[in-house]
Formats: C-alpha cells, structure tokens, sequence
C-alpha cells in the first residue's frame, strides 16, 4: 500500500518513514489535559502517534513544526506513527518570536 501526505511518498508497513508537519492535539483528557496527539502534514494528512516513550517526549512541543521519523501503520482508516526518532526544525522559534516582536513595535 502506498501512502501519500507530507512531501513524498510512504509505504506503510514495517518501513522506516520520514514526515514533517506541525504538532497538533486530538484528544484530551476530562480535566483538559492532552492525552492523544498527532503531525498535521502541509497537505492536510493528520498521522497519529502511537503512544510510547517518544510520544511522552513530543507532547512539549505541540504547535511547533517537526520532522519525524518511525513506523507507519493503517488501522481502520488512520494513520498511526511508532516515533523513532524526531527533530525540531531550526530556527522556527526566533522566527516566530520575531514576528511577535515586530507586531508589537507597530502599535
């Protein structure tokens, strides 16, 4: 099965895949607390993370952009990741401080 999000190309399965997209909650729990969350691809592709170790690490960066790497699986109709390894990417965070910074010199 060939999969398509992000900006190429994935078989599903036990390959190693690589996506970049931003970090976005999608479940929480009744106290308000994220419990589930997943990478939003530029093309609307929402994968799922499996929850594990890595999972745990991710949930400090949510709304920030990423690449990651892991397992890809289908399982009835979502797409789940088992995160490998991850990064964020560089220099996002000064751009974004940047432009707060700027907005607030106009006013």
């Amino acid at each position: 099965m060939i999969l398509e999000g992000g900006d190429e190309k994935r078989k599903a399965g036990n390959n190693l895949v690589t996506i970049r997209g931003i970090l976005v909650p999608v479940d929480w729990d009744e106290k308000g607390n994220v419990f589930a969350i997943a990478i939003s691809t530029y093309d609307e592709v929402e994968y799922l993370i499996e929850s594990n170790e890595k999972e745990k690490e991710l949930k400090a960066f949510i709304r920030e952009e990423l690449e990651v790497s892991g397992i890809l699986k289908k399982e009835k109709n979502r797409l789940i990741m088992q995160i490998k390894k991850y990064r964020l990417k560089p220099g996002l965070k000064s751009a974004q401080n940047s432009i707060k910074q700027s907005s607030k010199k106009k006013k």
